[in-house]
């Protein structure tokens, strides 16, 4: 019974917190929404210091990704390495594999981004576990849980190197918990390094 309480107290939802996530989601949604309209509707080519900032940025960023640049590799990394951003890196990564750069060169340059990234995904798990979890969602959040009791430092290096497994969530997982920091980069650095090794043999000498 005190086990049913504990996983209930780290894994449940009360309806008022369901309510709550659900409420907060929709208003964040919506003002994500309505800034975007208001940047295009009337400040999109103004003047406006900070809105010329942002689309030199944004026009930067888009560009060395669009061209397939060491650098826009490195912003795909930085940028879609995060938990809370959903992007499809492997396949971003096979577009790079066939620009003109080094593969290992890219595969470092990736790397490079992802230990910034997976690490803010891990600090963000054990400063803000509470909000990690309701971001993840308490059904996902358990079942990743669950992998890990059962196949510990294991299932960390497998879900690094399985494309398809969520492991920006794992390492914001990993924070909720406190994993051990050496082990962490262990396990998520040689998975990452193993993974796009297999992808950059696969595409080169397979596909």
């Amino acid at each position: 019974m005190n086990q049913e309480l504990s996983t209930d107290t780290i894994f449940s939802y009360n309806l008022s917190r369901k309510r709550w996530f659900v409420a907060s989601s929709i208003i964040i949604i919506a003002l994500i929404i309505a800034a975007a309209i208001t940047y295009f509707l009337f400040l999109k080519g103004t003047d406006i210091a900070g809105v010329k900032t942002f689309e030199a940025i944004s026009k930067h960023i888009l560009w060395n990704v669009k061209h397939t640049t060491l650098l826009g590799a490195l912003y795909t990394s930085l940028i879609g390495g995060l938990f809370f951003i959903f992007m499809p890196i492997e396949a971003v990564f096979i577009a790079f594999i066939r620009s003109d750069s080094n593969p290992a060169v890219i595969i470092m340059t990736f790397i490079c981004g992802f230990i910034f990234s997976y690490t803010l995904n891990y600090f963000i798990g054990m400063k803000l576990s509470n909000t990690t979890r309701r971001i993840i969602g308490p059904k996902r959040f358990f079942k990743i849980k669950i992998m890990l009791n059962k196949y510990g430092a294991g299932g960390v290096f497998l879900i690094n190197v399985i494309p398809i497994l969520p492991s920006q969530t794992l390492a914001a997982i990993l924070g909720v918990f406190k994993y051990n920091k050496t082990k962490f980069y262990i396990f998520f650095l040689t998975g990452q390094i193993t993974k796009y090794i297999l992808i950059t043999i696969a595409y080169l000498y397979i596909v």
